[in-house]
């Protein structure tokens, strides 16, 4: 990622260039031309992007404020918003896309790595920037708001592109590809679960390699294994965002593709392109295209357990079709049932989707539903049981820099049980720690443990 493009500072300036080049009279085109992919934009697509840029103003303005900084200071943005800002919008994470794949395809010769040891333009290594932009090119500029209109004519053409996919978004699959559930056995199992991992930052490539570690660990050497992503590959799941910051350091490796199984849940940012890139590209995967195909569904069970992939992105935090007729059909009747999901069930913190549990309901009634895990908010927590679920469990800290702004003692909101609120130590900088969880199957029990981005064992529990 680079440096900028993470930054909110950036994102209004090249929405105010945007809008004027895109609202400028014809005569006033005519004598400007950009030389880009923009200047062939018709008026459908100059009004996408104004209808595109207003929708993302009314985000901005609707957007709720982010807990203050523990550093203090004056800044004109929160330390997250000036160095991890990744919004739950459409529009303004297409316009990342655009601007990121703009300079690395078409500028590169102006991204460099940035030196690690120097701070001056913020805590790059905790929030994970791989890239920056030549502090000399942008030298006598408002960060970006004095770009030249080349730059914004590249933009804009590729902020309509990935505007249009997301207005037409790529067909819902229905059902798994498989009639009948992806057996396992009843023992000897382990399910590594990790949400919200696809940033392709060396932090996030770092939990990559510890969770390699847990699939090439001596004592489940012969165990059946499976590696469940819960879904979002940012900024916008584009087909080059797949490609270079998730297939690229996905931790099971081509040549296991018949031996580990690979699965990865939709979530809202994969589908803020259409879910064309999913669907088409990831999906399609070989890793991928041998357990889950092309399907955001998936099924799989032993004599103890069934787990249920669900889609609540293809409609944003809902249930597209009927997914909760096709759970209560293809379930076994005496099984403890785990629910895989991105958007969360409850919340200590965020609101929650009443249309997405009025959809899910009748499973809840028909089925034994022991545990639902899912990603979306970027933490680890644990929940008390709510609306007959046991073990509700958030696990979307997997690879997104967020600020930890909540001390080891301060309360949790109910219905939270327990957070982990580990950082990086980068002096008053507090960066929450990545993660993921690793699930032992042993009979009616599953034991679980909470590792992190070091290695590290936060939390171990038994769920049945």
């Amino acid at each position: 990622m680079i440096q900028q493009v993470l930054n909110k500072r950036l994102l209004l300036d090249v929405l105010e260039s945007m809008h004027a080049q895109a609202q400028a009279p014809v005569e006033d085109r005519r004598r400007a031309t950009t030389g880009t992919p923009f200047d062939k934009l018709g008026s459908t697509e100059r009004t996408d992007i104004l209808q595109g840029i207003a929708r993302a103003k009314e985000f901005l303005a609707e957007e709720k404020k982010p807990e203050p900084d523990r550093r203090g200071g004056d800044a004109d943005l929160p330390l997250a918003e000036r160095t991890s800002y990744m919004p739950q919008s459409p529009e303004l994470s297409n316009l990342q896309s655009a601007i990121e794949e703009y300079f690395l395809e078409q500028r590169s010769d102006v991204v460099e790595s940035p030196d690690p040891d120097d701070r001056r333009g913020g805590p790059v290594p905790m929030a994970g920037s791989q890239l920056t932009i030549w502090q000399d090119y942008l030298a006598d500029r408002r960060v970006f708001g004095a770009f030249e209109q080349t730059d914004i004519g590249w933009i804009s053409a590729l902020f309509a592109e990935g505007i249009r996919k997301f207005r037409g978004k790529h067909k819902f699959i229905e059902r798994p590809i498989r009639n009948d559930p992806i057996s396992f056995p009843d023992e000897k199992v382990r399910i590594i679960v990790f949400g919200d991992w696809g940033s392709g930052t060396p932090r996030a490539q770092n939990v990559a390699t510890r969770i390699r570690e847990k699939l090439d660990d001596q004592e489940v050497k012969d165990w059946q294994k499976h590696v469940i992503h819960l879904g979002d590959v940012y900024y916008a799941g584009w087909k080059s965002e797949y490609k270079n910051r998730f297939l690229k350091y996905w931790p099971v490796r081509p040549e296991e593709k018949d031996k580990i199984g690979s699965f990865t849940v939709n979530g809202n940012h994969d589908m803020y392109s259409g879910g064309w890139a999913y669907y088409d590209y990831a999906l399609a995967d070989e890793r991928f295209g041998a357990w889950q195909g092309k399907s955001s569904l998936f099924h799989l069970a032993n004599n103890y357990w069934q787990i249920f992939g669900i889609d609540t992105s293809h409609d944003d935090a809902s249930l597209k079709g009927d997914q909760a007729a096709w759970i209560c059909g293809a379930a076994r009747a005496g099984l403890k049932t785990m629910i895989l999901s991105h958007h969360q069930y409850c919340s200590a913190y965020e609101d929650t989707s009443k249309d997405m549990i009025d959809k899910i309901n009748p499973v809840l009634n028909q089925l034994d539903v022991a545990a639902w895990l899912w990603g979306h908010e970027h933490r680890c927590m644990t929940f008390e049981g709510v609306a007959r679920i046991r073990f509700p469990r958030c696990i979307g800290h997997g690879g997104v820099p967020v600020y930890q702004t909540h001390g080891a003692n301060d309360r949790i909101p109910p219905p939270g049980k327990w957070e982990y609120r580990e950082y990086l130590d980068g002096g008053l900088e507090h960066w929450a720690k990545f993660g993921f969880a690793v699930l032992d199957f042993k009979g009616k029990k599953i034991n679980i443990r909470y590792i992190n981005e070091n290695g590290g064992e936060d939390r171990r529990e038994t769920i049945a």
